[in-house]
């Protein structure tokens, strides 16, 4: 197994719970709305312009930051500051310190894509980066997946405050790696 397969396996797990972090809270809308008394405006605003717009923000001079320093390393910190802020997501206690929460989850998230298609482009040579990007595209996919079906999972058997708890373990564990 070439080096360059074992770092495009890693990105994609990482860039797997990077979104599962981050459409875990869609999956949670019911138990959230109800437990903070939450209309559909708010939510909808959080899950969106608000997760964007700071995701869009945070992502350009993160991404220059990236072509002056070690990508590794910004992949790293990004991935535990939005897994740690996820599973703080499960400690909120109110709109307010949810927003917060969500806000970093979404800083956070911002410090992968750039630096990992970087990275990316030195492991694979012009001729093979397609597939290697395509790859790394899937998780998307897999990643929504797993926020969509896994946490309300979590929830079912336990609290919309347990399936934040869980799902940020993994992010961790992957920076570590």
């Amino acid at each position: 197994l070439s080096n360059r397969w074992l770092v495009l396996g890693l990105l994609l797990l990482i860039y797997i719970f990077n979104y599962a972090d981050r459409f875990l809270i869609s999956g949670l809308v019911g138990p959230i709305k109800r437990e903070f008394g939450l209309g559909d405006g708010f939510m909808g605003l959080l899950m969106g312009p608000a997760f964007v717009l700071l995701y869009i923000l945070a992502g350009i001079p993160i991404a220059r930051l990236a072509d002056r320093s070690s990508r590794i390393k910004i992949i790293c910190a990004g991935c535990v500051v939005w897994s740690m802020f996820t599973g703080l997501t499960g400690l909120a206690t109110g709109p307010v310190t949810l927003a917060l929460c969500r806000v970093v989850v979404g800083i956070g998230e911002a410090a992968f894509l750039a630096p990992a298609y970087s990275l990316l482009a030195d492991y694979f040579k012009p001729e093979r980066r397609g597939i290697a990007f395509a790859i790394l595209g899937l998780a998307t996919y897999f990643g929504q997946m797993a926020g969509y079906a896994g946490g309300p999972a979590i929830a079912a058997a336990y609290s919309w405050h347990s399936a934040f708890f869980v799902m940020a373990v993994p992010g961790v564990i992957l920076a570590g790696l």
